[in-house]
C-alpha cells in the first residue's frame, strides 16, 4: 500500500514537471528556430541592406556629419559644395555594396568556425582614385572660366584654395594646377579616418574579433541547443504520455499543451511585429544629422523582424495544429475503449454482442445462427425461402 502512494506522487510529480519542461522549450525552440533561419545565414541580411536603399544614404550623411564636426584641422573643407560633391562621387552605391558584403560574409565565416579571424576591411585604392580625379575634373572646371591673375600671385596649394581662385596666377599652366590638386586629393587622411570609423566597434580602434570574441562560441552553444532542444521535448512528451493516468489522459493533456503553447506564441509573433514596425519612434532621434541611416536601418531591422514573425507564426500555428490531432487522437482511442469496456461487461454479463443495429433487414424464415457460425447472407436467406415455398407446394 505504502509503495503504491510512493509510485502514485512520483508519477504525479514526475508528470508536473515534464508538463513545465515541455511548456517552456515550445517556446524557446519557435524562437530559436526562426532566429536561425533569418540570422544564420548572412543572405536574408544582405537582401534587407539591398533592399532599404542604404547604401545610396551611407556616403552623403557621412560625410555631412563629419563636415558640421570639422574642427579646422583637416585637410579638405567638407562644407565646400565641390569639395563635397567629390568626395561623395568617390563612393558609389556599388562600392559599398560590394565592401559591405564582403566583410558580413567575412564575420559569418568567423561566427560559424571556418575561419579563425575575421577579415575586416575596405580597399580603398578606387575612392582615393576616382576622388583624385573627381578633384581635378573640379579644379579644371573651376579654371577654364578664370582670366589670368594681373599682378603677381602665390601658386596655391591645396583644392580649397584652387576652389577659392578668382583669377588664375601667371607663369603657371593650368595642367601643373589640376595635377598638384589631384596630388592633394590622393595623399588626404580622409579616407584611412573613414576606413577606420567602419573597421571598428569603438573609439579605441579595437578589432572586431576582439570586441566579440566570445561570439563564435556562443553560436556553437546555440547551434547544439537546435538538437538537444527536440530531445528533450520528446522524452517529456513521451513522459507526460507514460505517467499521465492513461495513455488517453497523457495525450489529452498534451495537446491542451501545445495549443496553449501555440496561441501564446502567435500573440507573441504578432506584438513582436507590431513593436519592430513601429521601432522608428523609440530609436531615431530626429535631431540627428544620421536620421536618414537611421531610418534606413529600421527598414532593414523592420524587413528582418517580418521574416523572423513570419517563422515564428508557421512554428506555433504548427503546435495549434500538432494539439488538434492529438486530442482527435485521445478522443478515438476514448471511443474504442469505451467499446471494448462495453464488449467485455456484455460477455461477462450473458448478453450477446451480435444485436443486429438499427435498420437491419430480418427474414423470419432464416434458420438461426449457432454461435461462431457465419451470418447468413441475404442470397442465402432468399435461396432458403424459395426452397420452403416448394416444399409447401
Amino acid at each position: 500500500m505504502r509503495y503504491n502512494k510512493c509510485m502514485n506522487a512520483f508519477r504525479r510529480l514526475g508528470f508536473g514537471l515534464a508538463t513545465l519542461i515541455f511548456s517552456s522549450l515550445l517556446t524557446t525552440l519557435a524562437l530559436f528556430i526562426s532566429i536561425y533561419m533569418v540570422l544564420g545565414k548572412p543572405d536574408p541580411l544582405l537582401d534587407a541592406l539591398r533592399t532599404s536603399g542604404l547604401y545610396s544614404t551611407v556616403a552623403p550623411t557621412i560625410f555631412d556629419q563629419q563636415a558640421k564636426q570639422k574642427d579646422g584641422e583637416g585637410e579638405l573643407a567638407l562644407d565646400n559644395p565641390a569639395i563635397r560633391g567629390a568626395v561623395i562621387g568617390a563612393f558609389p552605391p556599388g562600392y559599398l555594396q560590394t565592401t559591405v558584403e564582403t566583410n558580413v560574409r567575412s564575420v559569418y565565416a568567423w561566427i560559424h568556425g571556418q575561419t579563425a579571424t575575421p577579415k575586416i576591411g575596405a580597399d580603398l585604392s578606387a575612392p582615393r582614385a576616382l576622388f583624385s580625379k573627381n578633384i581635378g575634373n573640379v579644379v579644371k572646371q573651376k579654371l577654364e572660366g578664370l582670366p589670368v591673375c594681373k599682378n603677381a600671385a602665390a601658386t596655391p596649394t591645396t583644392p580649397e584654395e584652387l576652389l577659392a581662385l578668382t583669377c588664375r596666377p601667371p607663369g603657371v599652366s593650368e595642367a601643373a594646377l589640376v595635377e598638384s590638386a589631384e596630388r592633394q586629393a590622393a595623399t588626404s587622411s580622409l579616407f584611412a579616418g573613414t576606413a577606420e570609423q567602419v573597421t571598428t566597434l569603438d573609439g579605441n580602434q579595437q578589432p572586431l574579433s576582439d570586441n566579440l570574441r566570445a561570439l563564435p562560441q556562443i553560436y556553437l552553444y546555440f547551434v547544439w541547443s537546435l538538437f538537444i532542444i527536440p530531445v528533450v521535448l520528446a522524452l517529456c512528451a513521451a513522459a507526460i504520455i507514460f505517467w499521465a493516468a492513461s495513455k488517453r489522459a497523457g495525450l489529452k493533456a498534451l495537446g491542451k499543451i501545445l495549443i496553449t503553447n501555440g496561441i501564446i506564441g502567435v500573440i507573441l509573433a504578432l506584438g513582436a511585429g507590431w513593436f519592430l514596425s513601429n521601432a522608428g519612434r523609440f530609436i531615431i532621434d530626429q535631431n540627428s544629422t544620421l536620421v536618414a541611416i537611421q531610418t534606413k536601418l529600421i527598414e532593414v531591422l523592420q524587413g528582418l523582424g517580418g521574416q523572423l514573425r513570419n517563422w515564428w507564426l508557421g512554428i506555433t500555428i504548427g503546435y495549434v495544429a500538432l494539439g488538434l490531432a492529438a486530442l482527435f487522437l485521445a478522443r478515438t482511442l476514448g471511443r474504442q475503449a469505451k467499446a471494448a469496456h462495453n464488449q467485455a461487461l456484455n460477455e461477462a454479463m450473458g448478453y450477446r454482442n451480435d444485436v443486429p443495429t438499427a435498420g437491419t433487414k430480418f427474414d423470419p424464415h432464416a434458420p438461426e445462427a449457432a454461435p461462431g457460425d457465419p451470418t447468413p447472407n441475404k442470397n442465402d436467406s432468399t435461396e432458403t425461402a424459395n426452397k420452403q415455398k416448394n416444399t409447401t407446394a
